[in-house]
């Protein structure tokens, strides 16, 4: 199951980084970009994505690091939900 978190978490920053870059769409560069993965998710493991995120742009995480905090928002998440 852990993988699949690591997997969601490097999709995401792939995602991120292909919205930066200005690629994708009709060829034109817009204003901003909206991602829908953030959207997706419970509000709580989405702050947690957001905040990951940012720290492995920042280069303050490592991928391991923010895929463990996203895998125990997500459990968090889901033992409170039951």
């Amino acid at each position: 199951m852990k993988r699949h978190f690591v997997m969601a978490a490097g999709l995401a920053v792939m995602s991120a980084v292909f919205a930066l870059s200005g690629c994708g769409g009709n060829g034109s560069a817009g204003p901003a970009t909206q991602l829908w993965y953030d959207q997706y998710l419970p509000p709580a493991v989405g702050q947690v994505h957001l905040d990951t995120c940012q720290d492995l742009f920042g280069m303050i995480t490592t991928p391991e690091k923010a895929a463990s905090k996203f895998q125990e928002a997500m459990e968090k998440y889901n033992a409170e939900k039951e």
